[in-house]
């Protein structure tokens, strides 16, 4: 990995696992096990630089994970099951939300107008990315765009809780009730 990519991936680790405002320079320095010199080559305007490449990279890597699991099947039970089935899986393996979720990322830089843009702009992505596969199944464009805005806030939503609690009961009880949105959209439709 270059250095570059490692300060970015560790900055991206601990502002999920910390928050923003909680991680300084040090932090990301001691993790990455970059120098300092090079850190300030490849990102000469200090942290908010980083948050806006960690930003980035979350974004990549969860649209990714999504889209991934949804074209794992043309079967909405399955493919959702199996998206679920992977944020399960990361929760049990590291207690975080690693590359599941955007949420701390998104309520700490609401006050920052490009940083809450780049945040904007990839939860579109991922309920397009929903929308997309619900129209695969004869879903209208609006009615699918608004049942992708649904599943993202519910798996945000689950999965904020799920960290919390340390279980991943949410995740489990919203991966039967979306799908049953899903089921029952499809069956009046």
């Amino acid at each position: 990995m270059s250095k570059q990519n490692s300060i970015i991936t560790s900055a991206a680790t601990l502002f999920q696992q910390r928050g923003v405002n909680a991680v300084g320079i040090k932090d990301i320095l001691t993790a990455s096990q970059v120098p300092k010199g090079s850190l300030y080559y490849y990102f000469p305007n200090g942290k908010r630089e980083i948050i806006i490449a960690a930003i980035n990279d979350v974004g990549k890597d969860l649209c990714t994970n999504v889209a991934k699991q949804l074209q794992t099947s043309s079967d909405w039970d399955i493919s959702f099951h199996n998206l679920i089935s992977g944020m399960v899986e990361s929760l049990q393996r590291t207690n975080c939300v690693g590359s599941w979720s955007l949420s701390l990322m998104v309520l700490e830089t609401t006050q920052d107008q490009q940083l809450n843009e780049l945040c904007h702009q990839i939860v579109v992505k991922l309920s397009n990315l929903y929308a997309k596969k619900l129209q695969s199944l004869s879903i209208s464009s609006k009615l699918a765009s608004r049942l992708g805005l649904i599943i993202q806030s519910n798996l945000e939503g689950a999965l904020m809780t799920s960290v919390a609690l340390k279980d991943s009961v949410p995740l489990l009880l919203i991966e039967k009730q979306i799908s049953q949105l899903v089921r029952n959209v499809i069956n009046e439709h």
